[in-house]
């Protein structure tokens, strides 16, 4: 578990804000933001194995400030057992 409080609560400036809540510019909310450098971490930890599996359940627990994006993600990775 990982992140920060959000990017309207951290500051972020006005033009990186409407781009990252717009979900046609963006394509997503926390999912895709926090997602992608989860999927990076794990890419080098399993030493570029690929997973069999991914689930995700994305949620929106700050409706007021992010309508139209989730801003909560959480993401389940499965990979083969590599060592035993």
């Amino acid at each position: 578990m990982d992140g920060h409080s959000g990017p309207k609560e951290i500051g972020v400036g006005k033009e990186f804000f409407d781009w990252l809540t717009d979900p046609k510019k963006n394509g997503a909310g926390a999912l895709f933001d926090f997602g992608c450098y989860g999927a990076n971490l794990m890419t080098w930890l399993m030493d570029d194995t690929r997973p069999i599996s991914v689930s995700a359940v994305t949620k929106r627990f700050k409706p007021q400030d992010y309508p139209r994006v989730d801003d909560e993600a959480d993401v389940v990775v499965e990979y083969p057992v590599l060592w035993a």
